[in-house]
């Protein structure tokens, strides 16, 4: 009979620390089940997006695009530069104010004359306007803005910003403005690319992509490809109708970008500026994650110490079972 007891109270101690011990597991097992869920639904929206500076994509936009426009757009208004296309037609002079311009603002310009119909380019090149062969010109003419971005010359393509030029009785002169290569933007893109991560991506009002940092969208051949080729910019319009662009999380080749969009509204472009960014978790999620690690902890340590109690008060019960209580020796 005594033996029996014996075996009974150890097994009851026995079941009693599984028991507990499967309480702990199933405790850590229903809070890391909870952690797990509460990561799963974080959004976009509930995390922070850490962005490098974006202050040299302005830069590159400002000092190659801006720059070059408001430099054209004001020396546009040249009494000079009216008299040398309101004259009859001789282009040593044009020829000769293009090449100093080219040299002061080390830019390329062009000068299209209405009277010669002819193109004027500080290079030195020069070429015929005629219908059915520089389309751009007559299209350009009839258009109702004063100031157009356009890309064109496709044997080597170039970004060229066009103005008109009037008389002070409205009469269309021609055109001036600047010419820059394609391949000068495919240098700086990629500069700043390996240098910061950055996508530059710029379209027109009509979405059409004029210039871009990736080669495979720019336009070749009078060919243009529109953000609608895009798939991320498919999958965004999706999930996101009727919102604006800018300050939108989008992912491309597996990698997110912050998206900003910069207005150009003299020729009404925009630029998109694709930054690389890290989610990161929210102050107040990461304070959630520490709760957690910690209330585990405290309960693995609560049990820890139930358990040890419970193999000392058993040792002392197996001491009190084992002693004979008349004599004092073990049984």
């Amino acid at each position: 009979m005594f033996f029996q007891y014996e075996g009974l109270a150890l097994k009851q101690f026995t079941d009693l620390q599984r028991g507990i011990l499967l309480i702990a597991i199933m405790v850590v097992v229903a809070i890391a089940m909870t952690t797990y869920l509460f990561t799963a639904r974080l959004s976009p929206e509930k995390t922070l997006p850490h962005q490098g500076p974006l202050s040299p994509a302005i830069e590159l936009v400002t000092e190659h695009v801006l720059q070059p426009l408001h430099i054209a757009e004001t020396l546009s208004h040249s009494a000079s530069l009216v008299e040398l296309l309101s004259e009859p037609v001789d282009k040593a002079p044009i020829v000769e104010e293009l090449t100093r311009l080219k040299h002061n603002f080390g830019i390329e310009f062009f000068m299209a004359s209405e009277l010669a119909r002819y193109q004027y380019f500080s290079s030195g090149r020069e070429h015929s306007l005629k219908e059915g062969e520089t389309n751009w010109y007559f299209e350009l003419k009839h258009s109702p803005d004063k100031t157009i971005a356009d890309v064109g010359r496709w044997d080597e393509p170039q970004f060229f910003i066009d103005i008109k030029i009037l008389d002070e009785d409205k009469r269309f002169l021609g055109f001036f403005g600047t010419a820059q290569k394609l391949d000068t933007f495919v240098t700086l893109f990629d500069e700043y690319k390996e240098q910061y991560g950055y996508h530059f991506i710029f379209v027109d009002q009509n979405d059409r992509i004029m210039l871009s940092s990736d080669q495979n969208l720019s336009p070749k051949d009078s060919a243009f490809k529109s953000l609608n080729d895009l798939a991320w910019f498919r999958q965004w319009q999706k999930d996101h109708p009727n919102q604006i662009l800018n300050s939108s999380v989008i992912k491309s080749d597996s990698q997110n970008y912050l998206i900003t969009d910069v207005s150009v509204s003299r020729f009404g472009w925009r630029v998109l500026i694709l930054s690389p960014v890290e989610t990161q978790i929210s102050p107040i999620s990461q304070l959630y994650f520490l709760a957690i690690a910690l209330f585990v902890l405290a309960i693995l340590a609560a049990f820890g110490l139930l358990l040890r109690a419970l193999n000392f008060y058993k040792n002392s019960v197996d001491d009190k079972i084992s002693t004979d209580a008349l004599t004092g020796l073990v049984n």
